[in-house]
């Protein structure tokens, strides 16, 4: 028995593939980023939870332009989900996210020198959102071996030796 679906205005239809090409691009940008820095796993916030390339509906794209609904709830529920990418401060751009990012990147270091000195700050505005996600999952990977012996500042000289010895050597002095 064939499967029956809700019928939708014109109008409707345009507003689903409008909103999901505009979810598309945004994730696909994401992507792009942080497949360039060879990250696989993309930020909840900006993407709406499609976190990986196995969580996407089709092959070539995150969401499917489909607009078949079997009921109006789960069409209501899709509208909902895609016109989050639509309303602004729900969904960040890349380069929202990225200011984002580094905010919070500045504002981390911050609690651990008490202050972040100019060169640091540069450097960190200079970072990707992917090379700073790239720093994190570096910090907590040295975090986490530290165990008992954790000191966060220590941590975060380790990790900044690893990525730029120069800003490393800034950090030691400013302590």
């Amino acid at each position: 028995m064939a499967k029956k679906y809700i019928q939708l205005t014109p109008q409707q239809k345009d507003e689903i593939r409008r909103l999901t090409q505009k979810a598309n691009r945004r994730i696909l940008a994401f992507y792009k980023e942080y497949e360039k820095h060879g990250l696989s796993i993309l930020p909840y916030e900006p993407t709406g939870g499609i976190q990986t390339k196995q969580q996407w509906e089709t092959r070539k794209y995150p969401l499917s332009r489909s607009v078949k609904f079997e009921s109006v709830k789960e069409y209501r529920k899709r509208l909902a989900f895609l016109r989050s990418f639509d309303r602004p401060g729900i969904r960040p751009t890349l380069t929202e996210y990225k200011s984002i990012a580094q905010t919070r990147l500045t504002t981390a270091i911050n609690s651990i020198l008490g202050q972040v000195p100019d060169e640091v700050r540069a450097y960190i505005e200079a970072l990707s959102p992917a090379e700073i996600q790239r720093f994190w999952n570096k910090f907590s990977e040295v975090s986490s071996k530290a165990g008992l012996q954790y000191s966060s500042d220590g941590a975060l000289i380790e990790t900044l030796e690893l990525f730029d010895e120069d800003m490393a050597d800034i950090i030691k002095r400013s302590m």
